[in-house]
């Protein structure tokens, strides 16, 4: 975790070399292979939570979207609360 002292001094070097052709796509080039590397679908999680039992009754078939557009992804059940 960082400062806020810390992140200013960082910014404050970035908005500088961003001023500068050569850093501007060294920094820019850092910041596209970050984004590679964070939407790999490998790193990305998605957590969701739902009432299932409400939800059921507007959208009777839950799993279907997910198994169009996620046919790989694995669904973890929860534990459901019948109230």
């Amino acid at each position: 975790m960082f400062s806020l002292l810390q992140q200013e001094e960082f910014l404050t070097d970035i908005l500088k070399r961003l001023d500068n052709d050569v850093d501007q796509k060294e920094i820019m080039a850092n910041i596209e292979s970050s984004r590679k590397i964070l939407t790999l679908p490998e790193n990305i999680v998605l957590y969701m939570t739902v009432n299932i039992m409400k939800l059921i009754r507007t959208v009777p078939n839950v799993y279907a979207p997910w198994k169009t557009f996620f046919p790989d992804v694995t669904v973890a059940e929860g534990k459901t609360n019948n109230k």
